[in-house]
């Protein structure tokens, strides 16, 4: 909490004791109110009007100026010009029809659609608004918890509620069992608005159609960053707009349009830093706290490229743990850095099917590494890596179609390039120099690190809360190559005692997502997060069963 809000907050307070007794309902509803305005400004300004107020009504109630009811009328009065000061608009939630892919007639009645408008500049409210789009998903029992589930999504710029239909199948009764499910697109992704450089991911991709040194690749790809950032100037959108906690006020006036008074949060890999930080300023309105694939603000206990790095050695280890895989593989790190070296003396060309995305892509050295770490998130990929691996390494094109078609498609449906730049340079202070290790080519250090300076100032980063009273489990996966264990073991510290830290064995990225264990104890908890973490069904987690 920031000096300006505990100045505001102490200040409704001595207003509060000035209010004749009579009057107690009305005290309760400023300290209610103080708490929740989102711009610490607009709460100070509340809280002197609070004062005004409170002087004024007890001087005429000393006075015996006006009878109760004119009083009651007057401290009314006076109290909605004190909200005026600071409203730039009412929190309200739109209701529109559920225009959604995949739906049925079963799904369709369980789902409520709609928007809700956002400020643009929380300090500026004549900059206008935004719309994101918010999807209540009910849960199948007849009468629902009052307090809901807020699922917050990774990327960031990975679209959520597009994907509503099949979240109401299958992961709402683990997420939210017996609650209602809240999908929000955060701003700039999926279907909210601002739409943010549509295109940007197809040229992306075209840049790997092309390119194969390392430096040509970087040069083009961050000059489609900036074609990207003229374009955002010419639409008269402000990267400042942007950042993890524009997003938390963006969830903080979606909790008060829904009407809820508290909710459970569950975040995923970026999404984790956004639930970690609604935990850090917004405590009250939180019940309980699922951080899946932690990523915490900077600094980060590792590089990009430990992490990285980890991860691969991890998979080489599961493969020489495993008799079939060891056996067609006898020493597969060996087969990654001859691999490697192939690549830089000579790119493959890889001819990919209709609907890929491209026509072909260049596999360099840096495609190469940036694919085998994009394949360790998803632990069906991880079981493919030791036959592309050796795909590579034999320069079978043919073989590795598959591969490359998948993560390019994923690519250019899963997120939006700009709304991931423009977030994470707001958010990360390092990426704001080039990376020390340009050898390690990961998508975030590499065609990030550098640009971000000619993009946008840092902005205020998320944040953790020290000594936590929100029961908070966080989850993660051995094999994981962007939110390690230690990730999570560094944001449990700081949170203290209500924290629980569970890994997982042989599991990369989203651990809900990738074993019925993960999903078991998300259920267990959201159901009761005050009982004792039972992690029993660990030792039930098989490895990765290698194709």
């Amino acid at each position: 909490m920031s000096s300006l809000r505990r100045v505001a907050i102490s200040t409704v307070q001595h207003a509060t004791r000035v209010l004749p007794g009579e009057y107690a309902a009305w005290a309760d509803a400023m300290l209610s109110e103080v708490r929740h305005i989102d711009d610490d400004r607009a709460a100070l300004r509340w809280a002197m009007g609070c004062v005004i107020t409170c002087y004024t009504q007890r001087f005429l109630r000393m006075r015996l100026m006006l009878r109760p009811a004119g009083a009651s009328f007057a401290l009314m009065l006076a109290l909605v010009v004190a909200l005026e000061a600071h409203a730039a608009f009412v929190p309200a939630f739109a209701e529109t029809t559920c225009a959604l892919p995949d739906m049925s007639s079963d799904v369709a009645a369980r789902l409520r659609c709609g928007t809700v408008n956002v400020p643009r500049d929380y300090a500026d409210a004549n900059a206008g608004t935004f719309k994101l789009a918010v999807v209540v998903i009910h849960p199948r029992v007849m009468e629902p918890q009052a307090d809901p589930v807020l699922f917050l999504q990774g990327g960031p710029g990975s679209p959520l509620t597009l994907h509503a239909a099949r979240i109401a199948r299958n992961e709402s009764a683990t997420l939210a069992p017996s609650r209602d499910l809240i999908l929000v697109d955060q701003r700039g992704a999926g279907r909210s608005e601002p739409a943010m450089c549509l295109d940007l991911s197809r040229q992306q991709l075209g840049v790997f159609a092309h390119e194969a040194s390392h430096d040509a690749l970087v040069a083009a790809w961050r000059g489609t960053y900036s074609d990207c950032r003229r374009e955002l100037a010419r639409g008269g959108i402000d990267p400042a707009w942007f950042g993890t906690s524009v997003t938390v006020r963006d969830m903080e006036v979606v909790r008060r349009a829904l009407g809820v008074a508290r909710w459970n949060v569950y975040g995923r890999s970026y999404g984790t830093e956004v639930a970690m930080t609604l935990e850090a300023r917004h405590p009250n309105s939180l019940r309980a706290v699922v951080l899946d694939s932690v990523y915490p603000p900077d600094p980060l206990p590792l590089t990009r490229s430990q992490t990285y790095n980890a991860a691969l050695q991890a998979l080489f280890r599961a493969c020489r743990a495993d008799a079939s895989c060891a056996a067609a593989h006898p020493d597969l790190a060996a087969t990654f850095r001859e691999a490697m070296a192939g690549l830089v003396k000579a790119p493959m060309t890889i001819a990919l099917p209709p609907g890929s995305g491209s026509s072909q892509v260049v596999l360099s050295p840096t495609l190469f590494s940036v694919s085998v770490d994009r394949a360790l998130y998803y632990r069906p990929l991880v079981a493919m890596l030791p036959k592309v691996i050796q795909s590579v390494h034999d320069r079978d094109a043919i073989s590795l179609q598959p591969f490359i078609a998948f993560l390019t498609r994923e690519y250019v449906g899963m997120e939006s390039p700009g709304d991931a730049a423009v977030v994470e340079c707001r958010d990360r202070p390092s990426l704001q120099d080039a990376p020390a290790d340009p050898s390690v080519a990961d998508g975030r250090d590499i065609f990030f690190g550098g640009m971000c300076r000619d993009w946008i100032a840092p902005g205020e980063p998320g944040s953790i809360a020290s000594e936590t009273k929100v029961p908070t489990l966080l989850l993660a996966g051995e094999i994981d190559p962007v939110t390690p264990p230690p990730f999570a073991r560094m944001v449990a510290a700081k949170l203290g005692a209500r924290a629980h830290v569970v890994e997982f064995p042989h599991v990369a990225h989203n651990v809900e997502g990738s074993t019925p264990c993960g999903a078991k104890l998300v259920t267990k908890f959201m159901r009761d997060p005050e009982a004792a973490i039972d992690t029993v069904c660990i030792a039930e987690v098989r490895p990765v069963a290698f194709r």
